[in-house]
């Protein structure tokens, strides 16, 4: 049996007291019903394999009525909630049936909606994190982020079922906005990460009103997408579709997706600084993390257009074109993937020295993919689970 290094066994083991705690903690059983058969655990939001893996085709058949339940149960529940700037903890909620949507919204204002992903709601890191980085940035804009918890909280394979139908409902509040409160959709920029990345994409294409000006994608989730799956976000979604991928073949897509792609650290995990990501959580998160720091930092985090990662790190990228990561929407730019590193902790800017890396880093760069590699052979089974493969 092969020698594992210390930084592999460190993730084995927070792999191996996961298992055992899932496979002891008490779960909670819904019996099957509008949204299919599900389960939750009750503290940590971690499922054990065991309890899973028996049994595990009911969880991933979709019922014939779940479309029409599912819907039903997601206008009931899916809010809205508008942010003040003067007071970063006060909001207004709004749901698909308020009248009117909002008391406080101002049209003349450009408006962000972000869109959490898997098994969060709106008060999770990534919606407070870049609504808070945009009133920290004085950005004067509506910033609504939805919660569609009641979807997300549910078996992956079920939240997934839920995008479109999310999508749907965001893109009737949008008309709505536009038709009821003077929202001007070349003012509007939605943000989503992950599962709520494909949220955005889908939901702009259906906006009545015309396409938004600017839709955002942060590590637009894999798993059961592919290549030909067609309800996820594209560069059709917007005007401008920027997208930022950190765990790239695991948790988040690799394929270019938007009119601009950005690259950080390879684009995948594990992201520096991730030493012991044995499920992509950190890296995956490092896409909101990095962005809404860009909103601050806006010549943080400069993208240089190139090949590929290996032309990148090896100083061979011969365009010379630069993107930076951030809130500004370049009046002209070359479509493409660009790549960057960034620093291994907060803050994950490191300017001008985004485009150039010493031998150090790119031996540290080797030593983190191998060391991805391991983790992905170790946890193997976590990821076949995950993707319900």
């Amino acid at each position: 049996m092969a020698e594992l290094s210390p930084l592999a066994l460190i993730g084995l083991f927070r792999y191996l007291q996961n298992e055992v705690y899932g496979t002891i903690c008490p779960f909670v059983w819904d019996q099957c019903g509008d949204f299919g058969c599900y389960i939750e655990p009750e503290e940590d939001q971690r499922y054990g394999l065991s309890d899973l893996w028996e049994d595990a085709d009911e969880f991933f058949v979709r019922d014939k009525d779940f479309d029409k339940k599912a819907t039903e149960e997601l206008r009931k529940n899916v809010t809205f909630n508008l942010y003040y700037a003067n007071n970063p903890k006060q909001f207004e909620t709004a749901m698909i049936g308020t009248n009117p949507l909002y008391k406080n919204f101002a049209k003349n204002k450009i408006t962000k909606i972000i869109v959490h992903g898997w098994k969060n709601n709106h008060q999770s890191e990534i919606g407070q994190g870049i609504k808070d980085a945009y009133i920290k940035a004085k950005t004067n804009a509506n910033i609504i982020i939805v919660d569609w918890s009641n979807g997300s909280f549910r078996f992956y394979n079920r939240a997934k079922a839920c995008v479109p139908l999310v999508a749907n409902i965001l893109a009737e509040f949008i008309d709505r906005l536009v038709k009821e409160q003077g929202l001007n959709v070349k003012n509007l920029h939605i943000i989503g990460h992950s599962l709520g990345a494909h949220v955005s994409g889908l939901a702009a294409v259906r906006v009545k009103a015309g396409k938004p000006k600017r839709v955002t994608g942060l590590d637009p989730a894999k798993p059961t997408f592919d290549n030909k799956d067609t309800e996820k976000i594209s560069k059709n979604s917007g005007d401008f579709v920027d997208i930022i991928h950190s765990c790239a073949n695991r948790l988040g897509l690799s394929e270019r997706l938007g009119h601009i792609d950005f690259y950080p650290n390879r684009g995948e995990a594990l992201q520096r600084g991730c030493l012991t990501d044995y499920d992509g959580s950190c890296s995956h998160a490092r896409s909101y993390q990095i962005f809404a720091e860009a909103v601050t930092n806006p010549k943080g985090f400069k993208g240089t257009l190139c090949n590929n990662w290996e032309d990148f790190r090896g100083g061979k990228c011969k365009s010379g074109a630069v993107q930076y990561i951030g809130e500004a929407i370049p009046a002209k730019y070359v479509e493409g993937a660009y790549y960057l590193k960034t620093a291994k902790n907060a803050p994950l800017a490191v300017g001008e020295q985004s485009s150039v890396m010493s031998a150090q880093e790119i031996k540290e760069d080797d030593e983190d993919s191998v060391l991805a590699k391991m983790l992905f052979k170790v946890f193997k089974p976590y990821y076949i689970l995950y993707q319900n493969k």
